[in-house]
């Protein structure tokens, strides 16, 4: 089967290796012209699924690449010293975006030596897709310039983010939401400096929380001497402030993302100011370390389907569904629809409206608790509708259970 991938990021390659493994011929189109988004790397966080996919990988082919990354077994409150364990299904490996990627694309290389194989294409960014009488996908796509081109496949799958094209042409009316809130992210290495004791944890791979009044800073291990820090802090979306901070060096205004490279000087300067009477002491010259963050405006989606056109179209990652990220599960999403993806192409008693069920149930759990999450740390409560939820998830797992023997 020929499969089309649109989206080349984590998820896509994730979904690519998965059904090249089973034997399918898989071409990614990638809209960037470029694949090291360097200067966009931040911590990443693996929970279980993500985790057994990349301990998969190396069964997969020849290329071996390394991934360093720390097991976080335990949340510290900085501000109490109060430690809470994780239970093993919710331990987290906490690594470097960059390393993660680059593990992906050494076994996407190695897929292109053999028949088939997995072919990932830069530079081509897909604009339309109609699915045609004989029950093949005509995707197109525009190249450098005003250059079109068309790619045919039994199968297209949608892996291209928040704001995806392949989701528009079946759910037009589906808008990703702005939480209400940026989050700032950085590093700092702790070779030859004393480690406030209130992040001592870390090394020992604990996430750290810095609690403060509607806004919180998480750090975690990624690489031995290494400490990222994420910083969720409130924002108006009629703000001129986060006008300002969205808008990059060349007055070009980002819809989500702005690279350090790209970041106006003073909008780090003011954010450090404007906040210095509410971090910690001990905090401050940490944050100080950093020239100029990454800059994420928070968006959610919340999906409602997954797959379209009788089984012929899948959406993937946050194409799908978009998880705050205050749980780092976005990643396991994407992992876990790799493999169930596997499972239903292998697997004749298995249907495409189950597999859809099974991820979307997945996926709403973990979305409202990573939504539930972020409000307690940041404002101290929970939604009204909370206790609602847990009922409902309650009946979700009953269900599951008996329907796949968990």
């Amino acid at each position: 089967m020929k499969v089309i991938v649109v989206g080349g990021s984590v998820a896509g390659l994730m979904i690519a290796i998965a059904l090249r493994s089973i034997g399918h011929e898989v071409l990614v189109l990638e809209r960037n012209p470029t694949l090291y988004l360097d200067e966009q790397a931040a911590g990443i966080s693996l929970a279980p699924y993500a985790q057994k996919f990349v301990q998969k990988l190396d069964s997969l082919g020849s290329h071996r690449t390394e991934l360093d990354g720390i097991k976080s077994t335990g949340l510290t409150d900085a501000g109490s010293g109060r430690v809470r364990q994780l239970a093993p299904e919710d331990e987290v490996l906490t690594t470097d975006w960059t390393l993660l990627y680059k593990k992906l694309l050494s076994h996407i290389s190695t897929y292109t030596e053999g028949p088939g194989g997995v072919i990932l294409q830069t530079g081509t960014e897909v604009v339309d897709a109609k699915l045609l009488k004989n029950g093949k996908w005509n995707v197109i796509a525009k190249l450098k310039g005003d250059e079109k081109a068309r790619f045919f496949a039994d199968l297209l799958i949608g892996a291209d983010g928040v704001y995806s094209v392949v989701r528009g042409l079946v759910l037009p009316d589906s808008k990703p939401q702005y939480a209400g809130y940026l989050a700032w992210r950085g590093r700092f290495s702790t070779l030859n400096m004393v480690v406030p004791p209130e992040i001592e944890g870390v090394r020992r791979g604990e996430l750290v929380w810095v609690r403060m009044l509607e806004h919180y800073i998480i750090l975690y291990a990624t690489q031995d001497k290494v400490i990222e820090w994420c910083w969720y802090y409130p924002y108006e979306e009629s703000s001129p402030d986060l006008e300002n901070i969205m808008t990059d060096i060349h007055g070009v205004k980002h819809r989500r993302i702005v690279t350090p490279a790209l970041l106006q000087p003073h909008v780090w300067e003011k954010q450090l100011a404007k906040t210095e009477k509410d971090i910690p002491t001990w905090m401050r010259p940490l944050l100080r370390q950093c020239e100029a963050p990454l800059v994420t405006k928070v968006i959610y989606f919340d999906g409602t389907q997954g797959t379209f056109k009788e089984g012929k179209l899948y959406l993937v990652g946050e194409a799908f569904f978009t998880i705050r990220p205050h749980l780092g599960t976005s990643c396991d999403l994407a992992a876990m629809q790799a493999t169930w993806l596997q499972d239903l192409f292998k697997d004749e008693d298995m249907t495409f409206e189950d597999w859809d069920r099974r991820v979307l149930q997945y996926a709403a759990k973990k979305a409202r608790e990573s939504r539930n999450t972020g409000l307690l740390v940041m404002k101290g409560q929970l939604p009204e509708d909370y206790e609602r939820e847990k009922d409902d998830e309650s009946d979700e797992d009953d269900e599951d259970d008996e329907d796949y023997g968990m």
